[in-house]
Order: structure tokens, then C-alpha cells, then sequence
């Protein structure tokens, strides 16, 4: 045995390789069999488009906001509970009912 291995392209000619441009056809195909496109769509701020669907006794959140920071806490077992049972009592998502906590407590702060 060699201790080198074969290179996968050695005896391969791809000098005059092109890729094959895609059919219309094939697209008008897609689209009429409702298969999106995968060419990103940027909103601004879009509303949240499903409320909470419940799986297996939790809450699923799928929500599509604008919010792309992702925040992690270590908090008490009680506190979390109190939190998602807020957002789901007032059917916002958890981002939102931080951002409503924030302004709150900078209103406390400052008297108003």
C-alpha cells in the first residue's frame, strides 16, 4: 500500500466544464408544485404570523419578528415559569414581553 493517497481529480479533464444554466421549464414546474424559493426574503419587522401551537403540553414558539439576538439567562425554575406564563396569558412572544419588562423598569426608575 501507498502511503499517499489519489487525488480524485488526477485523470480527470474539466477544462471546458460549464454548468448547465437552469430550464425555465423546470422553475414553472416548482412553482406550480408550490415549492418555494429559496432566495432570501428580508422583512422589516414583520408581526408575529402564528400564536404558540401546544406539543406535548409545551408551547411551541414559532415566530418570524425581526429579533435575531439571542439572549440566555440562568434564572430560578419559578421565575421562568412565571415569564412563559405572562407571554402566554397576554399571547405575545417571549421577545416581546422582555422588550415590554425593559421599558417598564426604565419607567420605574425614573419616577414615571
Amino acid at each position: 500500500m501507498s502511503a499517499e493517497r489519489a487525488g480524485v481529480f488526477d485523470d480527470a479533464d474539466l477544462g471546458d466544464f460549464k454548468p448547465r444554466p437552469k430550464p425555465a421549464a423546470v422553475r414553472a414546474v416548482a412553482e406550480q408544485a408550490g415549492f418555494p424559493s429559496r432566495a432570501p426574503v428580508r422583512q422589516a419587522d414583520p408581526a408575529p404570523q402564528s400564536q404558540p401551537q401546544v406539543e406535548d403540553g409545551e408551547f411551541r414558539r414559532v415566530y418570524r419578528t425581526g429579533r435575531d439576538k439571542q439572549l440566555n439567562l440562568k434564572v430560578r425554575p419559578a421565575d421562568a415559569k412565571e415569564f412563559y406564563a405572562l407571554a402566554d396569558r397576554e399571547g405575545i412572544v417571549l421577545g416581546e414581553l422582555f422588550a415590554r419588562m425593559i421599558q417598564a423598569y426604565k419607567r420605574e426608575l425614573s419616577g414615571g
